[in-house]
């Protein structure tokens, strides 16, 4: 049903982190490298380091300050950027992508990179594997001063773009954002159950799930 969706469907949405790229990168940034660099330039011990960061992390999941490495820049008082090219040899694919985006350009289909990353984390990105090579267009909730969880996200998305939601298929490993596409009237909605090669599989109950993309291809 949901490859026979794709298949009809004349605009694809892509999310970037945990569908086209490894989630592993930004795991790892956040929850552990993160903590480490905050304690070592700050002076903290690690469990002091690690407390603080999780905590005002949570306190803004899900808004625009959250995906927004200015903002973090500021609370931390560290070069977030700077950080995370520290570690940039991490940011991958995720497995059959590659293959997956070059199937796509065949398919004479709007593609679409939908994402909530930060315009400088999304150059380090293309830097590390020309991720915009392969899409059409790029739309960033920071362009549009609304993180993909909230409905202006997708109303100023659509003024500016004009895609028409009943062809368009959208594909995200975060439930909450999928629920605010398919309350906007998102058509068809996909959820990437394996965002991280480290991750175990967790299938969403309220969206069909895939592992890899090449599965909307050939179920």
């Amino acid at each position: 049903m949901v490859a026979r969706s794709f298949a009809d469907a004349r605009t694809i949405l892509l999310d970037m982190d945990g569908t086209l790229l490894d989630l592993h990168y930004d795991s790892y940034f956040w929850n552990e490298y993160l903590p480490i660099r905050f304690a070592q330039i700050h002076g903290k011990t690690p469990a002091e380091s690690t407390l603080f960061v999780h905590q005002l992390l949570q306190q803004h999941r899900g808004t625009l300050n959250w995906y927004c490495t200015d903002f973090w820049s500021g609370e931390f008082n560290l070069d977030i950027m700077n950080l995370k090219s520290e570690i940039a040899h991490l940011i991958a694919y995720r497995p059959e992508t590659l293959t997956f985006l070059g199937r796509l350009t065949k398919m004479n289909k709007r593609v679409i990179l939908t994402t909530n990353a930060h315009p400088n984390v999304i150059a380090l990105k293309n830097d590390m594997t020309d991720v915009l090579a392969h899409v059409d267009e790029v739309v960033s909730s920071h362009d549009l001063q609304s993180p993909k969880e909230d409905q202006n996200f997708w109303r100023n998305m659509q003024s500016q773009l004009k895609f028409e939601p009943n062809t368009t298929v959208f594909i995200d490993d975060s439930t909450t954002v999928l629920d605010a596409a398919r309350q906007y009237g998102i058509a068809t909605t996909v959820h990437i159950a394996t965002p991280s090669v480290k991750s175990q599989p967790s299938p969403s109950p309220d969206h069909p799930s895939i592992n890899s993309l090449m599965d909307l291809i050939h179920p």
